[in-house]
């Protein structure tokens, strides 16, 4: 597939993926409920948010929004993408897109921009 084929039809790339992903991740799941494995993580430790500002009171939908944001805003990243989607729309190909500056579209709009710029 040419990279001009996947730009034209990005969200269906897209769609794809996040599909992919909650397929692997049910698999995943399964596995851990087969072995009596379930995955505990430190999720409070990555997800927590309190030590930063701006974070405090805010869902984690928003959190993971403005982190990204942060990363841009601060020049850490030159572009940044943030999708959500629930396990039961994402393996149906559906995922949403909180932020129109941090949109799939955009991300790649900028990345090939700068490949351009080296070409």
């Amino acid at each position: 597939m040419k990279p001009d084929d996947i730009l034209h039809d990005l969200p269906a790339h897209t769609g794809k993926a996040v599909a992919h992903y909650w397929k692997t991740r049910m698999g995943q799941q399964d596995r851990q409920r087969a072995t009596g494995k379930a995955d505990q993580g430190l999720r409070s430790a990555v997800t927590g948010g309190a030590q930063m500002d701006g974070f405090v009171g805010a869902s984690y939908l928003r959190r993971y929004e403005i982190f990204c944001r942060k990363l841009v805003l601060e020049r850490h990243y030159t572009a940044a993408a943030f999708i959500s989607s629930i396990t039961k729309e994402g393996i149906q190909v559906r995922f949403s897109t909180p932020a129109h500056d941090l949109s799939v579209a955009r991300f790649a709009k900028t990345l090939t921009a700068h490949l351009a710029a080296f070409a």
